[in-house]
């Protein structure tokens, strides 16, 4: 009993030692400068225009038809609005247009409303497509130049923020210093720009 438990506390001394061994080679890869690490802008490949180009036809092309639509709604409304000044206020053609005008106006306002909802879902949809994009093209990039880390490098501007957005900035952006990191923005942004 007394030779069992040496055994067992010489494997958990061996496997102690073992693993700091291992933590002290990457500890040490680390102060040694071994760890290679780059960074990548979010915000500057999103401000690229011939990236967001690529992604923004299907918003255009929405955009385009709610346009087309609220305004044959609108020239609708303002016919009707027309006609119903001519006619005599109580009367069965006077009470039809005016429940017409104010169906088209509700239907007019529903589409105003969804066009508005559906363009934040598009540039929602767009954004996390490039994010999907330049985390893919980041890790192959990261893959081809032998980097250990990549890590998100975006300036905070500060002066720019209202109270919530510091917040969340705080919260979020925690890369505080890069020197000595290599810088793949330009880059991805180059292989995302051939892309489309």
């Amino acid at each position: 009993m007394k030779s069992r438990t040496i055994f067992i506390n010489c494997i958990l001394i061996a496997l102690l030692l073992s693993a700091g061994h291992e933590y002290g080679q990457a500890k040490s890869d680390v102060e040694k400068g071994r760890l290679k690490i780059g960074i990548v802008s979010i915000w500057k490949i999103l401000d690229d225009s011939r990236i967001v180009e690529r992604y923004k036809q299907e918003i255009l092309k929405d955009q385009q038809q709610a346009r087309t639509t609220m305004e044959k709604l609108t020239k609708e409304v303002q016919a009707n609005e027309a006609a119903l000044k001519v006619l005599k206020t109580g009367s069965t053609d006077y009470m039809e247009y005016y429940k017409k005008i104010l169906k088209d106006r509700a239907i007019l306002q529903a589409e105003r409303e969804f066009h508005e909802n559906n363009m934040e879902f598009q540039t929602y949809k767009m954004t996390k497509n490039i994010y999907r994009d330049v985390l893919r093209e980041a890790g192959e990039i990261a893959k081809d130049m032998d980097l250990d880390l990549v890590l998100e490098s975006s300036e905070a501007y500060l002066e720019e923020l209202n109270q919530r957005q510091f917040e969340l900035t705080i919260m979020i952006h925690k890369l505080l210093y890069s020197n000595g990191c290599t810088d793949i923005t330009d880059i991805v942004i180059e292989r995302l720009g051939k892309a489309g």
